[in-house]
């Protein structure tokens, strides 16, 4: 039966020409974002109507298409077996045939997170309480979201108190929904993903929720203020959100407009952006003529200046304020003593000022403080998560964690699986028999390849975390190859190591130098910490004990070390079934009786003859 290959389900002809080979990669001992998809070579398809008709005459250099500049999905069976159901089919050149490739295993969606250099902060939250947000505040003891760990200041401190800390697990789950890619581990690694935290060391706030609790406000009139000045008197316009709310005027001068904002936090930061301009009778200006935002104090806490003055042939001026300015940190009484207003300074009088146009947006955004008061709903106690996550990329994160649970990814139809080399032999009972499959190169029992390193391998490779200069923390794998470079360097996470403290309270735990004091015995706070990466104990302790690397790999590459000491990577022709290559399983080894071994498979090339050129590493 001849071969069957559909484009968007549409079949196409194939000739005796078009030679379509299969190839399978494993990516054991390959790093997670050099992974690769299984493919095909470039497939020659001949230019029939058929075919041009499925490739939306693409051949035609004046036809418009964008068929060539999109994937499509694609389907091969080969004597009547489907063995790749899911492709993504390119169209890569046309000459006097149409040359396509495959690529399948999911990988395409997983290499966009590789290629975008999407970071973890990029990942998409809401606004659902203990998924997105956890309310900050002081507690009676550690818990599982702010377990103990020492960051540098003293117990008696009011406003500060254990970070949150969210698990592997959870950030991998994010970039899962995300991504569409489905991640899929071994029991050891996804109990571990469960225990290995990372506290969220910044403070910043949700500039999504931020923004969509922005208040615009257009000026219609000033009113003038005992004090001198003049307040901006607004449309009226009633809004609550979790920030801030407007207040209406009073008595008969304001009572028709909204005069100010109440705010809702103690210590808020205020961003002013907009346009206002206004006509004034007269030409002259005061050159201290501005607008400030002041609070309940009168305390001026943004000023500012006209950015144009425009004296017209009557005698009149056109002011405009144009800007886009945050009010520095300041501590703003929050509930009913919260009054920020918006007013005009340095004019005489105000009777001439009319015809108002532009409009105000104040965008507010708070610092994030622990309060001991949890009754206080005024006070800022809600911390988004992924706005704290670290700043790194999402690979980045992926390829450290997997290093550290000692696993390797293998594509797989809905994503990513990763696999322990443990796991590969603990499968001895499961290896597939290919003795009687391989089709001999040689009379005497050798295969037709023997090679004794690996790729990437040095003598000595070693693996880090990162700022670690002395190496206190590294760990080294030996490969017994004098042919090979002295040293290399596996990986540096982008991770810092952490010190365990020594105080008594603290005992164990690890310490993150988050927090100081100054000469003056005033908290001082570095949000430029490394991030770090814990383990949560039963008893909510974060600690680092046994995260050192030497003590990860003598845990997690027990057999890995064994195995990779003294590399054997052999090649045999091997004949594989449609069948097998449709449910292949790269976790499960195979065994060769002319050798008495069982062997990982790293690649494996498929003919359409059914003999498949197979790349195994010796176990």
């Amino acid at each position: 039966m001849k071969d069957q290959l559909y484009i968007d389900n549409k079949v196409v002809d194939i000739d005796d020409n078009t030679n379509i080979t299969l190839n399978y990669k494993s990516n054991i001992f390959t790093d997670v974002s050099k992974i690769v998809s299984n493919n095909t070579y470039s497939i020659k398809l001949p230019l029939t109507v058929r075919n041009c008709v499925v490739i939306d005459n693409a051949h035609i250099p004046s036809y418009m298409t964008r068929y060539p500049r999109i994937n499509h999905k694609g389907r091969y069976l080969r004597n009547g077996v489907e063995i790749v159901s899911d492709a993504n089919v390119t169209l890569m050149e046309i000459t006097d045939t149409i040359d396509i490739a495959m690529a399948w295993g999911n990988v395409s969606a997983f290499a966009d997170i590789v290629n975008d250099d999407k970071k973890l902060q990029d990942l998409s939250y809401g606004d659902v309480e203990g998924e997105d947000f956890v309310t900050w505040r002081r507690e009676d003891a550690p818990s599982e979201m702010f377990p103990r760990v020492e960051y540098g200041y003293s117990d008696t401190e009011k406003e500060v108190w254990y970070h949150p800390v969210i698990t592997a697990k959870w950030i991998f789950d994010k970039i899962s929904r995300d991504s569409g890619v489905a991640f899929d581990f071994p029991e050891e690694m996804s109990d571990c993903l469960e225990v290995l935290i990372i506290p969220l060391l910044t403070r910043n706030d949700s500039s999504k929720n931020s923004e969509s609790c922005a208040i615009q406000l257009a000026p219609v009139t000033l009113i003038s203020i005992p004090d001198g000045g003049y307040n901006l008197g607004f449309e009226s316009n009633s809004i609550t959100n979790y920030y801030l709310y407007t207040i209406g005027g009073t008595g008969s001068q304001g009572g028709n407009y909204t005069m100010g904002l109440i705010v809702n936090f103690k210590k808020i930061i205020l961003n002013l952006s907009g346009a206002i301009s206004f006509t004034m009778s007269s030409s002259y200006i005061s050159d201290t003529m501005r607008i400030e935002v002041r609070d309940v104090n009168n305390v001026a806490l943004l000023t500012i200046y006209p950015s144009e003055i425009r004296a017209d042939s009557d005698g009149r001026s056109r002011v405009v304020f144009d800007f886009d300015n945050d009010t520095d940190e300041t501590t703003v009484a929050g509930n009913i003593s919260g009054k920020i207003r918006v007013t005009l300074q340095g004019i005489s009088s105000a009777l001439g000022a009319s015809d108002f146009m532009g409009s105000i947006t104040i965008t507010p955004r708070i610092s994030q403080v622990v309060v001991e008061d949890s009754s206080d709903k005024y006070r800022n106690t809600r911390y988004y998560l992924v706005p704290n996550l670290p700043d790194m990329k999402q690979i980045d994160f992926i390829k450290a964690i997997s290093a550290i649970c000692g696993c390797f990814a293998v594509p797989f139809s809905s994503g990513i699986k990763f696999v322990k080399i443990d796991d590969i032999i603990s499968n001895k009972a499961k290896a597939l028999n290919w003795t009687k499959r391989v089709v001999a190169s040689y009379r005497d029992n050798r295969p037709k390849s023997l090679v004794f390193s690996v790729d990437g391998f040095a003598q000595k490779n070693i693996y880090k975390w990162k700022e670690d200069e002395d190496g206190v923390y590294d760990g080294v794998i030996y490969v017994d190859d004098a042919t090979l470079d002295e040293e290399a360097e596996v990986i540096t996470l982008p991770f810092a190591g952490s010190e365990t403290s020594d105080k008594t309270d603290y005992y164990g735990c690890a310490y993150i130098p988050l927090y100081s004091y100054d000469s003056d015995n005033v908290l001082e706070y570095d949000d430029s910490v490394t991030p770090r990466l814990l383990i949560r104990t039963q008893k909510n302790d974060g600690v680092f004990t046994g995260l050192d690397w030497q003590s990860i790999i003598n845990d997690r590459y027990k057999v890995y070390q064994d195995v990779i000491r003294e590399p054997k990577v052999i090649s045999e022709l091997i004949e594989i079934r449609e069948y097998e290559l449709k449910d292949l399983d790269m976790s499960i080894p195979v065994y060769l009786a002319q050798y008495g071994k069982y062997y990982a498979i790293i690649s494996i090339k498929a003919e359409k003859t059914g003999i498949c050129e197979c790349k195994l590493f010796q176990l």
